[in-house]
C-alpha cells in the first residue's frame, strides 16, 4: 500500500493505492477502498485495481469528501478476468480530476466520460 500527498496547484490531496484492499464485496467494487479509508481517515482518495471491474464513488465521510476508485483493465480479452470476475471485461478506466484552486475532487467513470465533460465545461 502506497501513501502519497499529491500537490496540484495550491492544493494537497492525500491518496492511497494498492493492487487490492481487504473487504471485497460482490455488489460494491470499491468496498475495500472505502473500508481502508475508515481505518485511515487521513486519506481522501483510494485506488485499487485487482478485480478488473471499473468503478468510482464519491461520498462524504467524517466531514471529508472522499473518492474510492477501482481500475478497469486494458486487456479486454483477459482469460483471468473472465475466469474470476466476469465474462465481459470493460475498457472503462476511471479518471479523477483534482482542482488546483479549491479543494475539490471530480471523479469520472471513464476517459470518454471525462472527455465529454471537458468538451462541455473546460
Amino acid at each position: 500500500i502506497g501513501h502519497t500527498d499529491l500537490e496540484v496547484g495550491d492544493q494537497v490531496y492525500s491518496l492511497a493505492t494498492s493492487h487490492r484492499f481487504a473487504g471485497r464485496s460482490v455488489s460494491n467494487p470499491v468496498a475495500g477502498q472505502m473500508r481502508y479509508m475508515q481505518n485511515n481517515p487521513d486519506r481522501e482518495v483510494v485506488v485499487a485495481g485487482d478485480s478488473h471491474r471499473p468503478a468510482i464513488m464519491q461520498y462524504e465521510d467524517g466531514g471529508k469528501e472522499r473518492v474510492a476508485a477501482n481500475c478497469g483493465s486494458l486487456q479486454t480479452n483477459s482469460r483471468y478476468a473472465k475466469r474470476h470476475f466476469s465474462l465481459h471485461t470493460s475498457e472503462a478506466m476511471p479518471v479523477i480530476l483534482f482542482s488546483p484552486d479549491e479543494h475539490t475532487i471530480a471523479p469520472h467513470y471513464s476517459l470518454s466520460h471525462f472527455e465529454r465533460f471537458a468538451r462541455r465545461y473546460l
